[in-house]
This record gives structure tokens, sequence and C-alpha cells, in this order.
């Protein structure tokens, strides 16, 4: 499958009609995605991947992302270590109120382990605050971003990961897109709407772009959430609205325009 064919294949939501093979086995994983969610990762990494970068996953929680990500890649006959998972491996008071059982401020890194057991092979963990890790600088092909919950770490994203995205490869998920918390998002990939083109979605949460055009490295180092105004966001966040038809999934960017208006404490999902 080529560029073009991937994008078809997206963007006609095919993947949505696919089975997932995976989810038989994997199906009772704990995780806050929604199936529309399960089967495009899976199918991102099944059906899409063409071997040109990394898959990097970006909030692995529990292994729900992971694991169908691996699913996917197995699936194909990847048999190299391509994907790469980060995330603290920390609960907090919102994680326990998600997961029953999850200690409180507790680590959970071995209930990961666990999970991702049978794809351990294709994955390299990143365990840690995502702010002291920058990327390796190897080419990503797929990006599943669910670890943007404050603006710090979304200019670290930019700054540091965005560079090694492949110009008419690779594919950025945001997770948390059509969700009413995190206006960054929104107003991130409209600075860069130049170099992305929208290619489909869940209808709830997750946004998929496909990474065009490169974006010059001085702009991608240059972004920064506090320096631009806030007049400057607002007419990003409209500009973000005005491309839903769909009233519901327009309503969860408008919300996030009213939260960045009245401000908001910096962290409030996960």
């Amino acid at each position: 499958m080529n560029h073009a064919e991937t994008m078809a294949f997206l963007g006609t939501k095919q993947w949505l009609d696919a089975a997932e093979e995976g989810r038989p086995l994997y199906g009772s994983l704990p995780s806050m995605l929604n199936h529309e969610e399960w089967s495009l990762l899976y199918h991102l990494t099944r059906t899409c991947y063409l071997g040109y970068g990394e898959v990097v996953d970006l909030g692995a929680f529990l292994g729900g992302s992971t694991v169908r990500l691996a699913k996917g890649l197995r699936d194909r006959g990847i048999r190299d270590r391509v994907m790469h998972s980060y995330d603290r491996f920390v609960t907090d008071d919102f994680l326990v109120t998600w997961i029953p059982g999850l200690l409180a401020q507790g680590r959970f890194r071995h209930l990961y382990d666990a999970n991702v057991a049978p794809f351990a092979d294709l994955i390299e963990v990143h365990d840690g605050d995502i702010l002291s890790q920058p990327w390796l600088g190897r080419p990503i092909e797929i990006l599943f971003v669910d670890v943007a919950k404050t603006w710090q770490i979304n200019e670290h994203l930019v700054r540091s990961f965005f560079p090694s995205l492949i110009p008419g490869v690779s594919l950025v998920v945001q997770q948390d897109y059509l969700h009413e918390w995190l206006p960054w998002l929104h107003v991130t990939m409209e600075s860069f709407a130049d170099h992305f083109d929208y290619v489909t979605d869940t209808r709830n949460n997750s946004v998929v772009f496909s990474y065009e055009r490169r974006i010059p490295t001085d702009r991608l180092l240059g972004f920064d959430w506090m320096k631009m105004g806030m007049d400057a966001k607002v007419a990003l966040i409209d500009r973000a609205i005005a491309r839903f038809a769909d009233e519901r999934q327009a309503s969860y960017i408008r919300e996030a325009r009213n939260v960045l208006l009245k401000g908001k404490p910096d962290r409030m999902v996960t």
C-alpha cells in the first residue's frame, strides 16, 4: 500500500469495517481508548505501515495502545524492534478513578509489562518523565500522541519529535483532539496546517493527520505557546472548529476554546 492508497483507506474509514484480528484476545485489556481507536491503531500498523520509520506510542498507560499497535506490526510480519513506548507508569487520583485496583500514587510498570509481554521483542520502553526524554533522532513513521496533557509537554513533542517526521509518509494521531480540555493541540495543528493534512477521525477523541510538507526546523524550535497572543490562539482554534461539519465534533473544540478563554488547571485528563 503506497501513501495515496493509505490516505484512501483511512479516509473512507475502511478500517472500521475491517475485522481487528487481535480483538478477541486483547479486547478486555484495560484502556481508556474506544473501539474505533482500537481498530484504527491496529490497522495503522497492520495495513498502513510502510517501514520507512519508527512507531512511537506516547502515553502507553497499561498498554492498550501499545498492544494494538504491536499486534498490527506482528501481523504484518515485522520482527524488528521498531516501536517505542513512553509513559511515567505512575498513578494519580484521576487514573485511580478510571481503573479500580490501581494503587494511588503507585507504580504500574509491572502491569504494563505483563500486558505487552507477547510483543516485548518489538518494543523499546521509555520509562520516566517525557520532558526529560528527547527523541533519538530516527525517522518516525507513526506518532501516536496521548501524553500532551500540558502545554509544556506539547511544546516538547513539537520540538523533539516533529523534526523526525517524514514528509509524504508520516501519520500523527492526536488522541485528545476531539476533546474539550487541551486547546494547545488545536493551536499546534492549525499553526502547522500548511504542512499537515487532515485524514480521518474516530468520531470522538482521535484525529489522524498526514505530514505532507516539511516544517522548517526554526519554526519547530521557535514554537512557543506562552509567547503566542490570546487573539492568535483563538483565531487558530476557530479555524479548527470550521473544519468539522459534524456539530458534536465542532462542539468539543468550541469548548476547548472556552476553556482557554476562562483559564484552566494545567492537567485535567490522561
